[in-house]
């Protein structure tokens, strides 16, 4: 449980563009690495 809500305070504080929401190329692929190597996977880890 504390996880699904970190993932969701994450989430609405670092939204994903709709628009990216469809079959990938890969610079969408790359795009959506950093997004959660760089935002998501800090921000889940500092909500513990």
């Amino acid at each position: 449980m504390p996880y699904a809500i970190a993932y969701y305070v994450c989430s609405v504080e670092y939204p994903i563009n709709p628009r990216q929401m469809v079959p990938l190329v890969e610079d969408q692929i790359r795009y959506l690495y950093d997004y959660y190597t760089t935002l998501m996977t800090p921000c889940l880890e500092a909500e513990g």
